[in-house]
């Protein structure tokens, strides 16, 4: 039964009143909605909460801030950024979501933004210091999770900004789980600014994370956004070293076609300390294959390379690759002994790299193939902001896979299958500059 309509009852006048409605609800709304924040931000007791308040809501790039990225971000000590921040919880304009870590609502995203935007002139500076802060706290954390194989050099930080630092491999991997967000919006960041090399560090400290969590497209797009701000600076040797990281990750995906035409463009584009890497990455997407005649082919031109380099290290990682692609343990079980200086004596303790089978199979995380010469990282978290006394109790350092040898190499074999396979690890480190600029 269909209801009889009342007079002068139009579907097409209702919609227009409604709409029209809508719109003035919206206006009123988002009128009120600032007033409101404006009482809040004008009853702040200075100007230093004020500008905590701009920088921190309207420039941090992701969710959840941390108190080292609002020192950075207002270019102060830790000591002189607490209070500022207490002041803003108690205005209700942040909120302190888990201890020492401040997020708000978008709307007051929106609002704090405004106000930067036309109150701060120095906020691209901000901005820099914020991805400096992420740049070299990322790689602070990289350094706790795999070995000293390739060398990456950062520049200084700015003056003004503040690095978190970690007590281990435990602390930094959950500071990776935890700022993932705010990372991959740095690197969006960066590149909207045209900071093409912070995009390519950037890129480079998420790779073994992502690679550990099985954040297979996630480490895919940021490869492939390092290769593309790589281009624009015109640096061949950063090019190829984000190719061959791409490669990996599109093997992890299963696209090996595509994996090897990056190593094929890396390969014309590096110099031949590169290209001995790039060797290295082809025998893991090989392996990945089951290619593994064409995996031995690539360890050992890897490891001629490196050898015609005099590169030991370089040496000893292609031939622990070549002995776990073709298990003659027997024959090359020398590779961790070869080198000289810290690796010297270095072998495996139990058991020896398999191996890997499709990275994509599983995000099991990662067993370390090597380990970092000298000492292990220290056990006590200090950051190196000025003003900041933060220390934590320290703690046994974490396991490793490789330890002193204590008996003959030739009696290494290999392990039983646990039916789990370790994921290979990519590894990178970092040659940290010189001097660090320290707020006074």
């Amino acid at each position: 039964m269909i209801k009889a309509r009342p007079a002068g009852f139009e579907p097409a006048t209702v919609g227009l009143e409604a709409r029209s409605f809508s719109a003035a609800l919206c206006r009123w709304v988002t009128v009120d909605v600032r007033a409101i924040f404006s009482w809040s931000y004008e009853t702040l007791a200075d100007e230093a909460a004020a500008r905590t308040f701009r920088l921190v809501a309207g420039l941090h790039p992701g969710p959840g801030c941390t108190v080292d990225a609002a020192a950075s971000l207002v270019g102060v000590p830790v000591s002189r950024v607490r209070a500022p921040l207490a002041e803003l919880t108690r205005a209700n304009l942040l909120t302190e979501h888990a201890p020492g870590q401040y997020s708000c609502h978008d709307l007051l995203r929106a609002y704090a933004s405004e106000l930067c935007e036309a109150r701060d002139a120095d906020r691209d500076a901000a901005r820099h210091r914020v991805l400096d802060h992420y740049v070299h706290s990322a790689f602070a954390a990289v350094a706790h999770l795999h070995g000293r194989i390739e060398t990456i050099a950062l520049a200084s930080p700015r003056a003004g900004v503040c690095v978190t630092g970690f007590a281990g491999t435990d602390e930094a991997m959950a500071w990776f789980a935890d700022k993932r967000p705010a990372l991959l919006a740095a690197l969006d960041l960066a590149a909207d600014l045209g900071l093409d090399r912070h995009v390519c560090w950037l890129a480079g400290a998420l790779f073994v994370f992502l690679h550990r969590r099985g954040r297979w497209h996630d480490r895919a797009e940021t490869q492939r956004a390092a290769v593309a701000a790589a281009r624009r600076l015109g640096d061949p040797v950063e090019e190829a070293r984000a190719c061959r990281n791409l490669a990996a990750a599109l093997a992890d995906l299963g696209r090996f076609d595509d994996a090897h035409h990056h190593l094929d463009a890396a390969l014309e584009q590096d110099v031949p300390s590169g290209q001995a890497w790039t060797h290295y990455f082809r025998n893991l997407v090989y392996g990945f294959q089951g290619r593994e005649a064409d995996a031995l082919e690539a360890a050992r031109r890897a490891h001629d390379l490196f050898d015609r380099l005099g590169d030991e290290v370089g040496q000893a990682i292609a031939l622990t690759t070549s002995a776990g692609t073709t298990g003659a343990w027997e024959t090359t079980a020398r590779p961790l002994t070869c080198a000289s200086g810290p690796w010297s004596g270095i072998r495996s303790s139990a058991t020896a790299p398999t191996r890997p089978t499709r990275g994509h199979a599983s995000p099991t995380p990662a067993s370390s193939w090597a380990t970092p010469p000298g000492p292990s990282p220290a056990t006590v978290r200090p950051s190196t902001c000025s003003g900041s006394s933060a220390t934590r109790t320290p703690r046994p350092a974490p396991s490793r896979t490789w330890e002193p040898a204590t008996t003959s190499p030739a009696t290494t074999r290999p392990p039983a299958s646990t039916g789990v396979t370790p994921a290979p690890c990519y590894v990178t480190s970092i040659r940290p500059p010189s001097t660090r600029s320290t707020p006074s």
